[in-house]
């Protein structure tokens, strides 16, 4: 019993650090701006992140990309 609590314990713990690593996916951006509400947001980007600096494009993370528009939203250089 002690050690399945030591465990729960120790997932619980190790938690917030694991989502806190999957709040960005990587996308190639051809720039990143400030936005009006001071976050970073990404113009032309595509999900991914593979090889951005091959066409000449910024390797960004950010927390969203609409594939519609091709802005990537809360971004940061990756």
């Amino acid at each position: 019993m002690r050690y399945s609590a030591a465990f729960t314990l120790i997932v619980l713990a190790l938690s917030p650090t694991l989502t806190s690593a999957q709040e960005c996916s990587p996308a190639c951006c051809n720039v990143l701006v400030k936005g009006a509400d001071d976050s970073t947001v990404g113009l032309t980007c595509t999900p991914g992140g593979i090889d951005c600096g091959f066409s000449g494009q910024v390797t960004a993370c950010c927390e969203t990309v609409n594939t519609l528009t091709s802005v990537g939203h809360n971004c940061r250089p990756a």
